[in-house]
């Protein structure tokens, strides 16, 4: 088993995702580039900022998604220093979700619809709450 991926490395992986998959030259074909250009993609030599954002709007992911791994949708681009690190602890519960047979991602989208709702609801509650006085203890 490789060790931990590169950050260039993650970056054709999230592409990878966003295209549903596939070898490096069926993604290459995908993206009507080379192989080659695949391979320096993960040496460092990356597709650029104007590529990145041409393959977002065409597989409809968000350009922060396939930078940084955030999966939050929202593109914040004008952010692109800032960390994103609370989004990235759940990127590897996401990252492997097309690989799923079509049985569980359907439990899969199933759970993630509950847990959709139980955050909208605790957001509503917590909108709803008193305020806490600064003497009180949580």
């Amino acid at each position: 088993m490789q060790g931990k991926l590169s950050p260039e490395e993650e970056l054709v992986e999230r592409i990878r995702i966003a295209l549903g998959g596939g070898t490096d030259r069926e993604i290459a074909g995908k993206l009507k580039v080379s192989a080659a250009s695949i391979t320096n993609w993960k040496r460092g030599e990356g597709p650029g900022r104007k590529r990145l954002k041409q393959i977002a709007e065409q597989y409809n992911v968000s350009l922060d998604y396939l930078q940084y791994g955030d999966i939050t949708g929202k593109d914040n681009s004008e952010e692109s220093d800032k960390d994103h690190g609370e989004e990235r602890k759940y990127e590897s519960l996401f990252r492997d979700v097309p690989k799923l047979k079509p049985e569980h991602r359907a439990k899969f989208d199933a759970i993630m619809e509950y847990a959709e709702h139980q955050v909208a609801r605790m957001l509503e509650d917590q909108e709803n709450e008193p305020p806490r006085s600064k003497g009180t203890k949580s």
